[in-house]
């Protein structure tokens, strides 16, 4: 049988700033087995393109390079992602129902103690565990 070391504590956060925060002091409380993400219901959004774009010198591919990161995707694809609620900021934003699209996994060992504090900590800098 498979002896299990830890426990994973999952946090969703609305922005990279609160999700960076909440790592960053769990790190000072000593907890080493951490890791910050985004994730997009769309592929590959969360990797930000990496030309740099401005919009007011029209070198943007569609509203949704704009509004969502979607990055070299074609004129059709474009038109689609744009139709979202997500792009034209009706649909509650951060691309995510709920707009919690940052994710903070954290491993706490077996210590209830530590356990408590993980959560504790991720909820004090506005994280949903």
């Amino acid at each position: 049988m498979m002896q299990l070391n830890g426990r994973s504590i999952l946090a969703y956060f609305g922005s990279p700033e609160k999700a960076e925060a909440a790592a960053s002091a769990l790190r000072q409380a000593g907890f080493s087995e951490i890791q910050v993400d985004q994730f997009s219901r769309y592929a590959d959004l969360a990797t930000p393109s990496p030309r740099l774009r401005h919009p007011a010198t029209g070198q943007l591919a569609s509203l949704a390079e704009l509004t969502l990161g979607a990055k070299d995707v074609d004129v059709e694809t474009g038109i689609l992602l744009s139709a979202s609620a997500d792009a034209s900021g009706y649909g509650g934003g951060k691309d995510l129902p709920g707009g919690h699209a940052y994710l903070v996994a954290v491993v706490a060992d077996g210590d209830e103690a530590r356990v408590r504090q993980a959560v504790e900590l991720l909820k004090s800098h506005g994280g949903q565990v």
